[in-house]
C-alpha cells in the first residue's frame, strides 16, 4: 500500500510536545509544545487543511498537560465526554495546577473537582523511591492524601491509562461465568528494579492513585531493562529485556472482578438504562488478574489505536528501534488466549490457541519505507470515523498517520458504482409504486363485483 502527504507543517521554535489530542468532532488538533525558550505555546490545528486556526501562549513552567475528563466524584466509571485541559507549573519546589483555556479569551477557568496525580520521588540513601498521591485543590495546591515507600528499588517506567470509549462492560470465561471488566481512570501502573537480590529483577506494581491501594504486584526474575509499561481499558501491557532468553517479552494482563455477574443479572441492568455499575476508589473490590507472556519486537515508544465509539478491535502500536511504527492485533496479546490441547469453550472459540511468538505482516508497519528517527514517544485519539484512529510518533522526526485496524468498513470505496446503486433504488421505488397501483385496482375490482 502507499500514502501520501496532505499537508506538512514545521515549527522552527519547537523543542519538546507535551500534549497532542484531537477535538470532539475530529475535525481539529490541539497541541501543546515547549519553545526553545521554554514558553508552553498552544496550536489549534485544522486536520484537513493543516491551517493554525489559533495561538495561544501560557508562559513557563509547565511541565505536563493533560487532557482530563471531569468525573462525579472518585467514580471509577468512564469519566464524560467533555475535555478539560489542565497544566502542572513547577515554580522552584512547589507544583500547582492550572486550568487553561483554550477557546475564547478572558480569564482562566475553575479547576474541576477531583483531580488526582501522582508525584515520585527519589531516596538517595535508602536507594529507593517515595510515591504520593496528591489531590489537587480549588487552588490549585496539591494536598497529600497518601504515600508509599519502596527500599531498595529503582523506578524505571510509570504509565496511567488514557481515557477512551469502552463498548464492553463485561467478559465470559472459560467456565462460562461473566466477569465485569476492572477499568479504572485512576490505576497507575510503575515498573521498577529490585537491588537487593543477587541477580536484578524487574517488578510491576498497580496502584489505585485515588486511595492508594496495591491492586496487583508481579515480580519477573531474569528481567532487565529498556521497560515500559501501558494502560489501555482493563489491559496492561509490560515490557522488558529478558538476558537469559535474549528476547524481548510483553506480559499481558486483563483485570477483573471477582465477583460473577448472570446474564439474569445483566439483562435487568440494562433494562433499568445501566450495565456498567458505579463503583468508588475507597471501595474494598478484589482483582482478578489474567496473565500470559509474549516475545515481541523491541520497542521505544507504546501505543494503543482508540476509536470514536469502542467498537472497532484495538491494535497496540511500536516504536522500533530501527524507526519503524509497528502494529499488533491486540487479540493476539489477548491473555485468555487457549492453550495448545485446551478444551475449546464459546468464549475462546474466536481466539487463537496460545504461542509466544507474535507475528509481524507487512500491513503491520503504518510507516512503510519511512523511517522516524530515535522515537520517544507515540500519542493516538479517535477521528469522526468508528473505523480510524490517528497516530502521531515523535523523537528527532515528527510522523503522523492515519490508521484503520479493521479498514475502513465505514467509507466506500473510491470505485464504487453509485450509477448502479441508484438505478436499483429508482427501479424498486417504482416497482413498489406500481404493485401497490395495482393492488388498489384488483381491491375495488374484487369489492364491485
Amino acid at each position: 500500500s502507499s500514502f501520501s502527504f496532505l499537508w506538512r507543517r514545521f515549527i522552527p521554535e519547537f523543542s519538546q510536545l507535551l500534549h497532542f489530542s484531537v477535538s470532539p468532532d475530529a475535525h481539529f488538533l490541539h497541541l501543546f509544545f515547549l519553545d526553545k525558550e521554554g514558553e508552553t505555546k498552544y496550536e489549534k490545528v485544522e486536520v484537513s487543511t493543516g491551517r493554525v486556526t489559533d495561538q495561544k501562549t501560557f508562559g513557563q513552567g509547565f511541565h505536563r498537560i493533560e487532557r482530563i475528563h471531569q468525573t462525579s466524584s472518585t467514580s471509577t466509571t468512564s469519566p464524560s465526554s467533555t475535555p478539560i485541559f489542565v497544566g502542572f507549573e513547577t515554580k522552584g519546589q512547589e507544583t500547582k495546577v492550572k486550568a487553561l483555556r483554550v477557546e475564547g479569551e478572558g480569564e482562566q477557568p475553575d479547576l474541576p473537582s477531583d483531580i488526582f496525580t501522582t508525584e515520585i520521588e527519589d531516596l538517595q540513601e535508602d536507594k529507593g523511591f517515595l510515591m504520593r498521591g496528591k489531590r489537587v485543590g480549588p487552588q490549585g495546591d496539591l494536598e497529600r492524601i497518601w504515600q508509599m515507600q519502596f527500599s531498595g528499588e529503582t523506578l524505571l517506567a510509570l504509565s496511567r491509562p488514557v481515557v477512551q470509549p469502552s463498548s464492553l462492560a463485561f467478559r465470559e470465561m472459560a467456565d462460562g461465568s461473566l466477569l465485569p471488566r476492572y477499568v479504572n481512570p485512576f490505576l497507575s501502573a510503575f515498573v521498577s528494579l529490585s537491588l537487593e537480590e543477587a541477580k536484578p529483577s524487574l517488578r510491576l506494581y498497580l496502584v489505585d492513585s485515588v486511595s492508594g491501594r496495591l491492586l496487583f504486584h508481579l515480580s519477573v526474575p531474569n528481567a532487565e531493562g529498556p521497560a515500559k509499561a501501558m494502560i489501555s481499558e482493563n489491559n496492561v501491557m509490560f515490557f522488558y529485556w529478558n538476558r537469559r532468553t535474549l528476547t524481548h517479552e510483553v506480559v499481558s494482563l486483563e483485570l477483573f472482578g471477582t465477583r460473577p455477574i448472570t446474564s439474569m443479572e445483566m439483562i435487568n441492568k440494562a433494562l433499568e438504562g445501566s450495565v456498567v455499575e458505579e463503583k468508588t476508589s475507597f471501595a474494598k473490590e478484589d482483582v482478578q488478574v489474567a496473565m500470559k507472556t509474549y516475545s515481541l519486537t523491541d520497542s521505544f515508544a507504546l501505543g494503543m489505536s482508540i476509536t470514536k465509539r469502542g467498537l472497532t478491535p484495538k491494535n497496540l502500536l511500536l516504536a522500533t528501534a530501527k524507526g519503524q511504527v509497528v502494529a499488533v492485533d491486540a487479540r493476539y496479546l489477548d491473555p485468555l488466549r487457549p492453550m495448545a490441547g485446551e478444551a475449546p469453550s464459546k468464549a475462546t472459540a474466536n481466539l487463537a490457541p496460545y504461542h509466544p511468538e507474535i507475528p509481524l505482516f507487512p500491513s503491520s508497519f503504518l510507516s512503510h519505507s519511512h523511517l522516524i528517527q530515535r522515537p520517544r514517544n507515540i500519542l493516538t485519539t479517535d477521528a469522526n470515523l468508528e473505523s480510524t484512529s490517528l497516530v502521531i510518533c515523535w523523537g528527532l522526526d515528527l510522523f503522523f498517520s492515519r490508521f484503520s485496524p479493521s479498514s475502513t468498513f465505514d467509507v466506500l470505496s473510491p470505485d464504487f458504482d453509485y450509477a448502479s446503486l441508484s438505478f436499483s433504488i429508482v427501479v424498486v421505488l417504482f416497482a413498489t409504486f406500481l404493485t401497490r397501483r395495482l393492488a388498489n385496482n384488483k381491491t375495488l375490482s374484487s369489492r364491485w363485483n
